[in-house]
């Protein structure tokens, strides 16, 4: 009898326990799953919004982070996205946000700069995970680096006394020790970059995908928010790189097999020039060696380059589809054209090789200069243009039975009718964009970067300059033999180039440009963004003595009636 009254008392003392948690008003918010930053007076929780209001349904008055914060005004319920204002102990006020995005924090005692990385500590939070390790940080990018928000590079280690590299796996992607953390700064948006991507993933498929599965033909790109040193930077861009790895070429054993080089300025990369090369530096004309690492061997891509520019129709036509890969060919100039993406006919896109007797082919790079939007985020709404290079100027003229311009017509007949339809195209963007409008990410930009306005009117120009260019591609590509050839000067004469010779260089460099008309503004600034030389002049070449530039990475930028390139040098 006493047992049982003594059964009856506990189970009132759990029921009046779990009532009393139930009713709780204050929300008790784990250790890592907030974020402050103190001279912004903001706060960011990424716990499950859903858990907090199963176990908070009641009115809620406090908020339990690094000390208990109240409510300015009661609540009974959270939503992601949604700015509430707290009072901290002391009195002041704080905007609280709850997000579904991976917070990133990153801490050093040192200041990062370009090319030469600074040791710091990284910190990645999900709402059920949580990563640490040590990295080095350098910034990274060209024309990035000349605004406030900064895009990084980062090496994880295990020991960075004896710089032993590390392995990690993050957000679902694959393992590296290398990752980029792209700023997308110059995206109204952001989320050019990231469907660009998407759309690209689902175009191509690499012609080797039967003996590499696991091979990627582009990268994967999450959504993080980033906090440097305490202080809110605002949404990032976590992605993998383009490397031997993501693309599973065949590894260097005494002779070059897989070869990978990165477009980087305007020349070779372009088909507009074939240089000699030099094979005691990893840039030649447009280009920067990218693998093998340990052997610098130029002989192969300035074979086909000078192939592409040199060799007789007969003979290119007849052989040209051994050389380079026809699908990836196909695909690649469909998707520059449809997103428009001006900044990616030669720079930002890489030249591969899976092995010694495989065909080049393209992968594309740096996309945020897409959908409307050029390379420095200003609106660009042009719809009825052909952007091409050097090797596609050439294969446009193919129009035998299976051509390059037959593979164009079908081809893209064959993508209008699944992934490239409207309604497919803008579902990727669209989701791109709900999901960051629902998370509150907007709201904390304009926090972080109060120059950072979210245009409302952004979205439809996306989709209305989405319909104008299938329109204008439906028509080109329906006859593309025919049509393509009314379509070149129009479209070339809308840009400015900009090369420069020798780079590397260390006493004197030779700038030429093709440029609109009138004359050109030309600035030059150093890895820190601060302006280091400027100039104005007429013409299409200008001689500059760099020889008391201290060794380094520089930006230089030319700018010609609101048009505008950047390409970097190097001194050394």
């Amino acid at each position: 009898m006493i047992l049982f009254r003594l059964n009856i008392v506990v189970l009132i003392l759990l029921n009046f326990s779990n009532l009393r948690l139930k009713a709780s008003d204050t929300i008790n918010i784990s250790i890592g799953n907030f974020n402050i930053d103190s001279s912004l007076k903001l706060v960011i929780v990424n716990q499950d919004v859903n858990l907090i209001n199963e176990q908070y349904h009641d009115l809620v008055r406090f908020i339990r982070l690094d000390s208990c914060y109240r409510f300015e005004n009661n609540i009974t319920g959270i939503n992601l996205g949604m700015a509430f204002n707290i009072s901290s102990p002391a009195g002041h006020i704080y905007k609280l946000y709850f997000t579904k995005l991976p917070i990133i924090h990153i801490n050093t005692n040192h200041t990062i700069i370009d090319e030469d990385i600074v040791f710091a500590g990284f910190t990645l939070n999900e709402t059920d995970d949580t990563k640490a390790s040590l990295i080095g940080i350098e910034y990274r990018g060209g024309f990035s680096q000349t605004v406030p928000k900064k895009s990084f590079l980062l090496k994880f280690y295990s020991d960075t006394v004896n710089a032993i590299k590390s392995d990690v796996q993050l957000l679902g992607m694959r393992s590296d020790n290398e990752w980029n953390l792209q700023a997308i700064y110059n995206e109204p948006l952001r989320y050019n970059s990231k469907s660009a991507f998407e759309l690209w993933g689902k175009i191509n498929k690499l012609h080797y995908q039967d003996l590499e599965p696991d091979a990627v033909n582009g990268i994967s790109f999450k959504y993080v928010e980033l906090l440097l040193n305490g202080h809110y930077q605002g949404i990032y861009a976590l992605t993998e790189r383009i490397d031997r790895k993501q693309l599973k070429l065949i590894k260097y054993d005494n002779a070059i097999r897989g070869e990978l080089y990165k477009g980087i300025s305007w020349g070779a990369s372009t088909y507009t020039a074939c240089p000699h090369y030099n094979n005691d530096t990893n840039y030649w004309s447009g280009f920067e060696f990218e693998y093998p690492k340990d052997l610098v061997y130029w002989e192969n891509l300035y074979g086909f380059v000078d192939f592409v520019i040199n060799e007789p129709d007969t003979i290119f036509f007849s052989s040209y589809k051994n050389k380079f890969d026809i699908d990836n060919a196909v695909d690649y100039f469909i998707f520059l054209n449809l997103v428009r993406a001006t900044d990616n006919t030669g720079k930002n896109i890489f030249v591969a090789k899976y092995d010694y007797n495989t065909p080049y082919f393209y992968v594309p790079w740096d996309l945020d200069g897409t959908f409307g939007i050029i390379w420095d985020g200003t609106k660009e709404n042009i719809t009825n243009d052909i952007l091409l290079n050097g090797f596609y100027k050439r294969l446009i003229h193919d129009c035998s039975d299976d051509g390059f311009t037959e593979r164009i017509k079908n081809r893209w007949k064959e993508l209008r009718l699944t992934i490239l339809s409207g309604n497919e195209i803008k579902e990727i963007i669209n989701s791109n964009f709900e999901y960051l409008s629902t998370n509150g990410v907007y709201e904390r930009e304009g926090i972080a970067w109060p120059g950072y306005i979210m245009s409302a009117t952004q979205l439809q120009y996306t989709y209305d300059w989405l319909e104008m260019r299938l329109k204008f591609l439906d028509d080109k590509f329906s006859d593309p033999c025919l049509s393509f050839s009314t379509s070149i000067d129009k479209s070339e004469n809308q840009y400015i180039t900009l090369e420069i010779y020798p780079n590397p260089a260390h006493d004197v460099v030779i700038i030429t440009s093709k440029i609109a008309f009138g004359e050109t503004e030309l600035i030059i600034y150093n890895s820190m963004g601060a302006k280091v030389y400027e100039k104005k002049y007429s013409g299409h070449i200008v001689e500059i003595d760099v020889s008391d530039f201290s060794a380094g990475i520089y930006l230089v930028t030319i700018n010609n009636w609101g048009k505008r390139k950047v390409s970097k040098m190097i001194i050394q």
